[in-house]
């Protein structure tokens, strides 16, 4: 299949129509070349849920898993696991009873078995419960850290297995406030092995645990250093993680050369295809922009790092909340909000004060990150003003937390959870000073363009 190249940046104006129930709408970048080497544009279905479901508007920071058994889609947010039928459309509250009250919200879905771990963390340890049919039933789970806080969970093929040997590994991760820490399941955890800390110079806030087909395992880290204490994070930090090799047993650190560390932003995230290949995104330091890198031998080497919006003809000036899923071989998407104006001199699109509006967008590569195309998901704002990023310490500008996330279906589909913040309604003019305070959970599915996996080619 021949590729293309994207052209200068410029606003683009265009088309798709709305989808479902909220006017969902991609509109595609302009691109150069013969009109036989585009890709189609994909486009999306917006899935809102209902406000008879009580967490609705109280959806930020959701993770979002896929049972390629069943299609059905999970939803975490707040203290509730909702589930979305995509069939018809229709969202089921399958909130476990052992859940309850957590801090953190959290979820993954293993696609290929349907083992679903949801809840939160309660401190050191998680609240979180399994199910393997989709919420309908759930068993406790209580993973330990003596790290308190963000906790993200992983699931993927144990080292030397492979997906149909039925062998799962599930990863449990928190930090505190310099230390990173993971516990290990091999009975999709029903059972937890003691947690181990991150060893060399990753610390502090992390993205979600990914598995990769060889059973690697990879924790994005936003800030490493040579030693990892805090105060070396003023000079020479950059953007990494951690990886183990051993199902677990041990975690050691990585940089991604050329990624300097944002002082501003969220996690980063990473995504693996089959090959084991392992690509991570991050917000650039400076200007925020979307940034990706990949590495093809488990982190000792990356490629030069890219911004994935560059020529994507849409004003994007800053991002955050950056997640990526993997299909085949080279063939990646990374979800992300972008944000429609620059900052004031001095400030950041994260700073109280900040006026400008933040849209929806999702970058697609079929050739390992060699060309990226650009859609906007949704044509409203899904933020008005800053997206705060300093935590308890925020006095606006924080009803999204912090992360939004995405899965594929079974045929290659992308799918994102976010939070829209204007689904109460924004002003008309994105330039007036206002900020959101919504957070209404909505799944985004992919309706047409080209598959993440290549024997489906189009829709």
């Amino acid at each position: 299949m021949g590729f293309w190249r994207p052209s200068r940046r410029r606003l683009a104006t265009g088309l798709a129509a709305a989808l479902t129930l909220l006017g969902s709408a991609a509109v595609a970048a302009p691109h150069h070349g013969p009109a036989s080497l585009r890709p189609p544009a994909p486009t999306f279905a917006s899935y809102p849920i209902p406000g008879s479901l009580g967490s609705a508007n109280n959806s930020g920071e959701p993770s979002v898993g896929v049972d390629w058994r069943s299609g059905a889609v999970l939803y975490q947010a707040g203290f509730a696991t909702y589930r979305l039928k995509l069939t018809d459309g229709t969202w089921t509250d399958v909130s476990s009873p052992y859940t309850g009250f957590n801090i953190d919200p959290i979820l993954v879905t293993d696609p290929w078995s349907g083992v679903t771990l949801a809840g939160g963390d309660d401190g050191s340890c998680s609240i979180l419960a399994v199910t393997t049919d989709d919420g309908d039933n759930w068993q406790p789970s209580l993973p330990c850290s003596f790290t308190p806080d963000h906790p993200t969970v992983g699931i993927g093929p144990a080292v030397g297995t492979s997906r149909q040997a039925n062998k799962r590994v599930v990863y449990f991760c928190q930090q505190y406030p310099w230390v990173n820490e993971c516990a290990a399941s091999t009975d999709d955890g029903t059972t937890w092995l003691p947690a181990v800390p991150v060893q060399g110079g990753c610390i502090g806030p992390s993205g979600h645990v990914k598995v990769s087909a060889d059973g690697t395992a990879y924790l994005p880290i936003r800030a490493c250093n040579d030693d990892g204490s805090e105060a070396s994070l003023t000079s020479g930090a950059h953007v990494g993680g951690a990886v183990s090799l051993d199902n677990g047993r041990t975690w050691n650190s990585y940089r991604i050369p050329g990624a300097v560390w944002p002082t501003h932003g969220f996690d980063p995230s990473v995504a693996t295809t089959p090959d084991n290949t392992v690509y991570e995104s991050w917000p650039r330091y400076g200007d925020y922009l979307p940034m990706v890198a990949s590495s093809k031998d488990h982190t000792k080497t990356w490629s030069r790092p890219v911004d994935i919006s560059h020529g994507s003809g849409f004003p994007i000036y800053a991002s955050t909340f950056e997640t990526v899923v993997a299909g085949d071989d080279g063939r990646v998407a990374v979800a992300y909000l972008g944000a429609d104006r620059p900052p004031e001199p001095g400030t950041t699109v994260f700073d109280p004060g900040y006026v400008g509006a933040w849209y929806l967008y999702a970058s697609y590569t079929y050739d390992a990150g060699a060309h990226w195309v650009t859609t906007r998901i949704q044509q409203a704002p899904v933020q008005l003003g800053p997206i705060c990023d300093v935590g308890t310490r925020c006095l606006s500008g924080r009803n999204l937390l912090d992360f939004m996330d995405a899965s594929l279906t079974s045929d290659g589909r992308l799918v994102v959870g976010y939070a829209n913040g204007c689904a109460g309604g924004c002003p008309a003019d994105p330039a007036a000073v206002a900020q959101s305070v919504n957070a209404w959970g909505v799944v985004a599915v992919q309706k047409s363009g080209m598959s993440l996996f290549g024997r489906f080619g189009s829709f």
